[in-house]
């Protein structure tokens, strides 16, 4: 019959929009993770250059009383 051909239909097309949620569901679930894992490298990234920044102020701090130009223009400006 007719309604049962538009059920048909209706079912088949509810199975489809279903699978295309499915699908983009999983999509956007692929890339959360991978935002997820690229943001943990970058926070580990910016660790290390922290540290390496501060192991140059060291540096430079440990030449403060040789009166090298540059050296005590980044002291005065960065006490």
């Amino acid at each position: 019959s007719k309604r049962s051909k538009f059920l048909e239909r209706n079912r088949i097309a509810a199975s489809k929009c279903r699978r295309k949620k499915r699908v983009e569901m999983d999509r956007l679930e692929n890339k959360r993770l991978e935002a997820e894992t690229e943001n943990a490298a970058l926070k580990m990234q910016l660790d290390a250059l922290r540290c390496e920044l501060n192991l140059c102020k060291h540096a430079i701090m440990a030449h403060a009383s040789c009166n090298h130009l540059d050296v005590t223009a980044w002291i005065e400006h960065n006490a």
